[in-house]
């Protein structure tokens, strides 16, 4: 996750995990990326005067995240606030002064070993504060800047639903959320209520490992 080692949600910049697409994703019909400007990606509220203009979300498996609970294999959406977000994260680069949103979801089993979602479900919020319950759908969320460390919030409750698991594995759904950056050295802002809603694509170049260059 792309947050202050203060939080010890980053490794050192450009020290990635590899990470891999799941082919097992069961299908349930044809994905699609969003475009500039999308209206089926969303995010609604503010949080430390900042608001978020959605234009685009990807979409990856990890099998390993530095900083989120999750033990064992996790999907993510990535919700930016600038377009073509695949073909940036392709060059390790995102805009000066952007924003992301990072949507982690995984199924627990009897032991707390998650694995990558392959139906319909909502997803509840679980901050960094304690691990992750067993047998249960979970989720993990980290806001930030998307080059930098200027603005940076964990969630702490709510929830994320998939309503929709696309041919290229990737998700459609929603999110009811609370954020907070009380956990980070450098925190500004109140806690925030945020709505919203995302269609992603398949994206083999995202990594929530890594902080990317400044472009």
């Amino acid at each position: 996750m792309r947050a202050s080692l203060i939080f010890g949600f980053l490794i050192a910049c450009g020290g990635g995990t590899s990470a891999t697409v799941d082919s097992s994703v069961s299908h349930d019909g044809a994905g699609s990326g969003s475009g500039s400007g999308s209206a089926t990606n969303q995010v609604n509220g503010q949080f430390g005067g900042h608001t978020f203009d959605a234009k685009d979300a990807i979409w990856n498996r990890f099998d390993h995240t530095n900083g989120f609970e999750f033990v064992g294999s996790a999907a993510f959406v990535e919700i930016t606030d600038y377009a073509g977000a695949c073909a940036l994260a392709g060059q390790d680069k995102a805009p000066t002064g952007s924003l992301i949103l990072d949507l982690g979801v995984a199924v627990t089993d009897g032991s707390a070993m998650a694995s990558v979602p392959t139906a319909a479900g909502v997803f509840t919020v679980h901050s960094s504060a304690s691990s992750l319950p067993a047998s249960s759908n979970v989720a993990q969320v980290y806001l930030g800047s998307g080059c930098s460390k200027d603005v940076e919030y964990e969630g702490v409750s709510g929830s994320v639903t998939i309503a929709t698991v696309h041919a290229d594995g990737s998700y459609a759904g929603t999110f009811d959320i609370m954020v907070s950056c009380a956990s980070f050295g450098s925190c500004t802002g109140a806690d925030a209520h945020l709505t919203g809603s995302f269609t992603s694509a398949a994206c083999a170049s995202l990594d929530v490992n890594t902080i990317p260059g400044c472009s």
